[in-house]
Formats: C-alpha cells, sequence, structure tokens
C-alpha cells in the first residue's frame, strides 16, 4: 500500500506541477500578447498624428492660389481625422486602465486639433496661409502624442 500511496502522491503531484506550468504560461502569454497590441497601437496612432500634422502644416503653411495639390491634402487631412478618434478608443479600451481624466484629456485635444485644423478658410478658394494656426495644430499634436506616450508608459512602468 505504501508504494500505491507515493505513486498517487507522485502523480498528483506531477499533474498539478504540469498545470500550475500550463496556467502561469498562458497568463504571461496573454500579458504579452497585450503588451505588444497597446504598443503596436500607440505606434499606429502616433504615426497618423505626424501624418496628419505634416499634411495640416503644408495646407496651412501656404496660401491656397500656391498649392498644386490642395484638395488632396484637404481630403487626406479629413481621412487622417477619421482615424485618430477610433484608434484612440481602441488603445483606451485594449489599455484599459486610462483614467477618466486622461481619457477626457486626450479627446479633448484631439477636438482641439480638429478645429484648429478645419475651422475658419478650411476648403475655401481664398484661403491664406496661417503661421498662428500652424502653431496651434503643431503644439496640438505634440500635446496628444506627450498625453498618450506619459499614459501608457507610466502604466508600463507600474506593471513591470
Amino acid at each position: 500500500m505504501e508504494i500505491v500511496d507515493r505513486i498517487l502522491s507522485g502523480t498528483i503531484a506531477a499533474i498539478l506541477g504540469a498545470f500550475s506550468a500550463f496556467l502561469f504560461n498562458r497568463l504571461n502569454w496573454q500579458e504579452s500578447t497585450k503588451k505588444e497590441s497597446i504598443i503596436s497601437l500607440e505606434s499606429e496612432i502616433i504615426n497618423t498624428i505626424d501624418s496628419l500634422a505634416e499634411c495640416s502644416l503644408t495646407y496651412w503653411s501656404s496660401d491656397q492660389n500656391d498649392l498644386k495639390n490642395s484638395k488632396l491634402l484637404e481630403a487626406k487631412i479629413k481621412m487622417l481625422f477619421n482615424m485618430v478618434s477610433p484608434s484612440f478608443r481602441q488603445l483606451a479600451f485594449v489599455h484599459g486602465k486610462f483614467s477618466a481624466g486622461d481619457h477626457q484629456k486626450i479627446s479633448s485635444e484631439i477636438e482641439s486639433l480638429f478645429e484648429y485644423t478645419t475651422d475658419g478658410d478650411f476648403e475655401s478658394k481664398n484661403r491664406k496661409s496661417s503661421p498662428k494656426k500652424c502653431l496651434k495644430i503643431s503644439n496640438s499634436c505634440n500635446k496628444i502624442k506627450i498625453n498618450i506616450r506619459r499614459v501608457i508608459h507610466s502604466q508600463q512602468k507600474n506593471t513591470n
């Protein structure tokens, strides 16, 4: 009977050890997949904002008559704006730890960027260049990127 007890307890210990290893590996895999997804979404948003800044600054740094491709820039600006907000919402959802204040701050800055870029003479045939608008757009893009990076990377330091 003693041998049977030893075999049985050894078998149970081996099964529990294997199950524990499997569970740890599964949790570790889920966490690393989530981090990769967050970094990928962050990169996508930052690249989109960079492209949006480039197009917007090109658009507003020249008079309408001086641009050969103003309609293309206008369409590209609209397309990029249509990508920023949904990408940010997806990042906030996947990340799961954006505070309400951080989320509101970034969303508000995205709305301000939209206003700076598309208000006034946007799509007007008589549009003049606007250095003030360029400065507002540049500052707004930088604020959005800084705030997204701050939240993402401060949370990563806290989880490591």
